[in-house]
């Protein structure tokens, strides 16, 4: 089982601190923003090269998977997406 070791950033967010970098860190869901990793986040955790060139927020990201999986007609469809997701 895998430890997250979470703090306060200056912000006052919660912050979660990622031992893995690289590839590794977009296949562990505990720990990956997607395309929402700022460039300086992306130069930090080696992720260069490895993310579309723009940076997309959260948010952005979450309203793009809700519109596709509303998109479908069929509920199968739907749930396949929702567990994808």
């Amino acid at each position: 089982m895998r430890q997250y070791l979470n703090g306060k950033s200056t912000g006052g967010r919660i912050e979660i601190k990622s031992p893995l970098r690289g590839a590794d860190l977009l296949t562990e869901p505990m720990y990956t923003k997607g395309s929402a990793f700022s460039l300086q986040e992306r130069a930090t955790v080696a992720l260069d090269g490895l993310l579309p060139e723009a940076v997309s927020t959260m948010e952005l990201q979450a309203e793009r998977v809700y519109e596709n999986i509303v998109r479908k007609s069929d509920r199968l469809e739907q749930s396949i997406d929702l567990a994808t997701a």
